[in-house]
């Protein structure tokens, strides 16, 4: 979850909610990677930005959660 640091000054819409988005990788990736835009619609716009990953694309067994490398990659 991303959202301003004043939480007060998230801007709402005509009908008088909040506005925020949810956003979800594509592909391989995972919810870090949707970070960079996460807070910069937070930061610039005021908007509170929630992130998700697709279950199976994290690694929980390593502390960094990525999958370990096949050996056979270069």
């Amino acid at each position: 979850m991303y959202e301003p640091v004043d939480s007060t000054k998230i801007p709402t819409g005509a009908d008088g909610k909040q506005i925020g988005a949810f956003l979800l990788h594509g592909g391989g990736g995972d919810h870090r990677g949707v970070e960079p835009l996460s807070l910069l619609l937070a930061s610039k716009l005021g908007w509170k930005i929630a992130t998700m990953t697709h279950p199976g694309h994290l690694y929980l067994h390593d502390e960094s959660r990525d999958w370990p490398r096949r050996h056979d990659q270069s």
